[in-house]
């Protein structure tokens, strides 16, 4: 639902990051019901949501999983929908709906483990490269927020960014030794895309050079896992 960007982009961290994790998070129960353990403090004990496995109605989000085929009558795309089960869960959790709660704040109520959350306003371009370069290879889920709407362009291809809004950074490319931030939107896109179009590309996955984070963006969050 609205509001929901960075509850789903610190979950699309964790899929990209650790699949197995998600995998185990989700415990089938075999009755059409699944239970999900979260945690209301770093370090305490877990607390087990049941929630049954059928999404309600208007949950949009499937495509966070990136795991699409075409329906069997090729009228439409079909996604799995854990990430529906796991937002139901989440929202149960928390005793209202999600809304705009921080990905740092997602990863510990998840895990259990600490997260942090860092405003880059003050720091410099290379200051920050170094930060993020450094958070990836170390593999830390990672988030970050944009500040504006803007179209960016990146390797031949117009990028859509939209303020106010949480990404999930995939990795760090480089384009013509140009660090380049991969980012996947998890309220998607059409898969059938990138492909070079008259406007911005609709795919979920978009590209935006590391060195412009403050132009776009505003801030990182970020989880490494023990």
């Amino acid at each position: 639902g609205l509001g929901d960007c960075a509850f789903l982009a610190a979950v699309g961290a964790l899929a990209t990051n650790d699949p197995q994790f998600i995998h185990d998070l989700i415990q089938d129960n075999g009755n059409g019901t699944a239970t999900v353990n979260f945690y209301r403090t770093v370090g305490g004990a877990a607390v087990p949501i049941i929630v049954n496995e059928t999404p309600d109605a208007g949950y949009m989000q499937a495509d966070l999983s990136r795991d699409y085929q075409m329906s069997a009558d090729g009228s439409h795309w079909e996604w799995e929908i854990w990430p529906q089960v796991l937002e139901k869960a989440y929202t149960q959790f928390l005793g209202h709906p999600i809304y705009d709660v921080d990905a740092y704040i997602v990863w510990q109520n998840l895990t259990g483990q600490a997260a942090v959350s860092r405003l880059t306003a003050g720091m410099t371009a290379p200051a920050i490269s170094t930060a993020i370069n450094n958070l990836v290879a170390s593999g830390a889920n990672i988030v970050i927020s944009s500040e504006v709407d803007a179209v960016v362009y990146v390797g031949g291809l117009d990028y859509q960014i939209w303020g106010n809004h949480a990404y999930t950074l995939v990795g760090i490319s480089q384009i013509n030794g140009i660090d380049i931030m991969e980012l996947f939107n998890p309220w998607g896109g059409d898969p059938e895309k990138p492909r070079a179009t008259n406007g911005p590309i609709e795919s979920p996955n978009i590209r935006v050079s590391l060195a412009s984070f403050n132009v776009y963006f505003r801030r990182y969050q970020y989880q490494i896992e023990l």
